[in-house]
């Protein structure tokens, strides 16, 4: 299915809303900022390229990738994740005047059995497009049929709002924690659509969604909206499960690269002027004008009304974002000072209280040329093309400080998540002796071990044993107990356990550790060692002596690092 988006605008602008920006669970995040050093397509440094034109220092905050779950979201079956912007000079050149790009994303539909998909709003989304058929028609083999929801130029929708009763609890799966069913208004924007939100994710029902839009619209009970097909739900709802797939910017397809193929236009994006920033010329001139004429105070009083207002209503976001815009230019601090003593008197002088006002960046939309090929345009295949690509003379020395997706637990769940670490490894230690048992056998230890029936969820391994239906297995474990692993060890066990995975979580782990911060895999394995093994998991005896089930494994490298040598 298809996912419209907005592709080239950033969830945080500026140095304050970037650095207050929550961290997600599913997501790492960016804040994007420039040095002031132009490179070429090799990243060396280039004199020759225009000076001032992508130099900047305005800081953009965005999340790393976009979190789709497949299944109830209380027990996904399933993850997949999308790449998502995370180039600085993208964002710095729309707001000097390109326009906001939409772009496709092409994600796994749900399975007939998984029905819903779980989308993190961790960006803008226009619309949802989902196929019902492979070929339109015979006549037009090579064009498929898409049912879409669009959110942009809804205004207000009512949803269904599943609310977490506990955001403080970690979710888990098999655990369906408290949740308060009610309804809520989502207001959309009409270019943006559904904007942000990293709070929330978006459930859609496929199955349902269908149903309802192959009814025409005059003959329709209800719309999208209202038959349940679509509702809000907390993040904190949603267990952290292991990535299964990643899908990259390579992957997605240009809204106008499939217009152009669609109505045989040839369609593209407006440009805008990437010039030095206007208010950087503007104040060089007026300083040669009026320096030394009046020490200090002057130069800074005939900059005119509009900076001068500018200061009045806001003097400290403006000195910081005059900073952020005009990395050439340095203020002294006598005339920084000076600057917001004589707006702050002005501002005492002002009979009207004036609000903070924000001023959107001009963003043409697309611009159409009629093609002189219109046939063959619409008969060709749409082409994905790459969202970042850029040109020489686009490509800067930018820097990103990264927020990790972990930093985003609260104590409450950091806890709970060491404490799920610490029963799995129990468990494996379990199973570790029932190994040679009949399967069927096995699976019913593993199953009430790891997800023990709700009135003995905090039963002992001696509570659990008479609970075992096989006679044999209990006699098995009432020695395994006595003999091989006492109480006693176990205490020993869990101590030891608890101190190595707390030191794993806080430190910056690498590639061939368990638990990385690098490459994105940091959840991944994080919920490997949570979700502990699946059901039906075939297993290898690693170099330690330890039984080790291959889900848990998630890759070759980190194969070869446990020493094995087939799977």
């Amino acid at each position: 299915m298809l996912v419209e988006m907005i592709w080239n605008k950033e969830a945080y602008h500026g140095s304050k809303q970037c650095e207050k920006a929550p961290p997600h669970k599913r997501s790492n995040y960016k804040i994007l900022m420039d040095q002031g050093v132009l490179r070429d397509e090799k990243g060396k440094v280039d004199d020759n390229l225009e000076a001032g034109a992508f130099q900047w220092q305005t800081q953009y905050g965005n999340y790393t990738h976009l979190p789709f779950n497949y299944g109830h979201y209380s027990q996904p079956s399933r993850r997949a994740q999308h790449e998502l912007c995370t180039w600085g000079h993208r964002f710095k050149k729309r707001e000097c005047g390109d326009a906001y790009e939409s772009w496709f994303m092409f994600v796994p539909v749900p399975t007939s059995d998984e029905q819903w998909v779980f989308i993190d709003r961790l960006c803008s989304i226009r619309a949802i497009y989902i196929p019902v058929s492979h070929i339109a028609s015979q006549e037009s083999q090579d064009l498929c049929t898409y049912l879409h929801v669009r959110f942009n130029n809804m205004k207000d929708i009512k949803l269904e709002y599943h609310k977490d009763k506990t955001p403080e609890k970690f979710a888990e799966i098999f655990d369906f924690e408290a949740v308060d069913k009610t309804t809520t208004t989502l207001t959309c924007h009409e270019e943006f659509g559904i904007e942000h939100d990293p709070k929330t994710a978006l459930g859609i029902n496929v199955t349902k969604l269908v149903t309802t839009l192959i009814v025409p619209r005059q003959l329709r009970k209800k719309d999208a909206f209202s038959s349940g097909a679509i509702f809000l739900v907390d993040v904190s709802l949603i267990p952290v499960i292991p990535i299964n797939q990643k899908f990259t910017s390579h992957s997605m397809a240009d809204w106008t690269t499939i217009a152009s193929a669609n109505h045989g236009l040839s369609v593209k994006w407006t440009e805008g002027d990437h010039k030095p920033h206007w208010l950087l010329n503007y104040i060089k001139n007026t300083l040669v004008i009026v320096s030394g004429l009046v020490p200090v105070v002057g130069p800074i009083l005939s900059m005119g009304a509009a900076l001068g207002m500018e200061a009045i209503i806001n003097p400290d976001e403006f000195m910081d974002e005059l900073r952020e815009q005009i990395p050439s230019v340095e203020l002294a601090q006598g005339i920084i000072a000076e600057f917001k003593k004589l707006a702050g008197e002005s501002k005492d002088n002002m009979t009207v209280k004036i609000a903070k006002i924000d001023q959107p960046s001009s963003t043409p939309a697309v611009s159409f040329e009629s093609s002189k090929d219109s046939d063959k345009a619409s008969q060709q295949p749409v082409k994905k093309g790459e969202p970042d690509q850029t040109t020489p003379a686009e490509i800067a020395a930018s820097t990103a400080r990264e927020v990790y997706s972990y930093q985003a637990l609260s104590e409450a769940e950091y806890k709970a998540t060491v404490q799920k670490c610490v029963r799995n490894a129990f468990i494996e230690k379990v199973m570790g002796f029932s190994i040679h048992c009949k399967a069927e056998e096995y699976n019913d230890l593993r199953k009430l071990l790891a997800n023990p029936p709700a009135e003995h969820k905090d039963k002992t391994l001696d509570e659990l044993i008479p609970l075992v239906k096989s006679t044999d297995m209990r006699r098995r474990l009432e020695y395994f107990r006595k003999n091989e692993f006492t109480l006693k060890m176990e205490e020993e066990f869990r101590a030891d356990e608890k101190a190595k995975i707390e030191k794993k979580l806080l430190s910056k782990a690498g590639y061939d550790t368990e638990f990385s911060d690098d490459d994105y895999n940091w959840a991944a394995k994080l919920q490997r060692a949570i979700a502990g093994p699946q059901l039906g998991d075939s297993f290898v005896l690693g170099p330690s002596g330890t039984w080790i089930p291959l889900s848990m494994i998630q890759d070759t490298k980190y194969e070869i690092n446990l020493g094995l040598e087939n799977r």
